[in-house]
């Protein structure tokens, strides 16, 4: 940690920024994971996990991708349609986004972060 590092003033890990190979090393083996417990009850921490690090990392196509193998478990989540929509909204995909969004926030409507993003994609639109 450097003398003025402001953002992690505490000295603790951040998640967010972790060296690029780390965050490679780890996608790699929950990947593996996922593989190799197919049809597993940890699939859907595993498929959570791994969206969860590429969408911090803005890689949003593997993003969705993993977040459509999400709903395939959980189709009532609104939280994994919420995790799609942002995917979606990142590549620019509005309206699309937007229909996660809504989904999203239907399945859980005390759930303002799900009605915010609604919002946010129609000004996108």
């Amino acid at each position: 940690m450097e003398d003025f590092d402001f953002e992690n003033f505490d000295g603790e890990f951040d998640p967010s920024k972790p060296n690029n190979k780390n965050v490679d090393e780890t996608l790699k083996e929950l990947e593996e994971r996922l593989r190799s417990e197919k049809y597993s009850s940890n699939n859907i921490e595993l498929l959570e996990e791994i969206i969860s690090i590429y969408l911090r990392h803005a890689k949003y196509d593997e993003a969705l991708h993993f977040a459509d193998m999400l709903l395939e478990y959980v189709p009532y989540s609104g939280e994994s349609w919420y995790s799609k929509g942002l995917a979606l909204s990142h590549l620019e995909r509005h309206r699309e986004a937007l229909e996660c969004f809504t989904k999203a926030a239907s399945l859980n409507p005390s759930e303002a972060e799900f009605s915010i993003a609604c919002g946010l994609s129609l000004d996108s639109l």
